[in-house]
């Protein structure tokens, strides 16, 4: 199930205070199935366009959702939601409640999480045009 931040960030907030939170399922502010359905079909069409453009015009082209991905596969990379252990935002697994490829607000990525897709760039241009950007440290 889908929630807007806001909303899901409220009961993250309450569930660690020790009062009981519930997601109520019929609420207008979840996303149902058939928009979620919906949103990922349009996602899917412009990644589609925008990669048969690039590769029209001969250019490099890189998803990221591929590195993401795999970031996605470990709870330490990703937390299980909601991750009410965590204590603070410290960059420790223990202590990030969005996990390590997430900053402290949840939304935006880590500076781990942007120096892999800055690598990831890196590489598919160097592949693309045999340039020799170096590694990102």
């Amino acid at each position: 199930m889908l929630v807007p931040f806001p909303y899901g960030f409220a009961l993250i907030g309450q569930a660690k205070a020790g009062f009981p939170a519930t997601l109520d399922c019929m609420d207008n502010h979840n996303v149902e199935p058939a928009e979620l359905a919906g949103l990922h079909a349009a996602v899917a069409g412009y990644n589609a366009m925008i990669s048969s453009r690039a590769t029209t015009r001969g250019w490099a082209y890189l998803d990221p959702n591929v590195a993401l991905a795999a970031l996605r596969a470990d709870p330490n990379q990703v937390a299980i939601f909601p991750n009410t252990a965590a204590t603070s935002c410290n960059g420790t697994a223990s202590g990030s409640p969005f996990g390590l490829a997430f900053s402290c607000d949840g939304i935006h990525p880590s500076s781990a999480t942007h120096r892999l897709i800055a690598q990831t760039i890196v590489q598919v241009i160097n592949a693309k045009y045999g340039s020799n950007i170096p590694a990102v440290p």
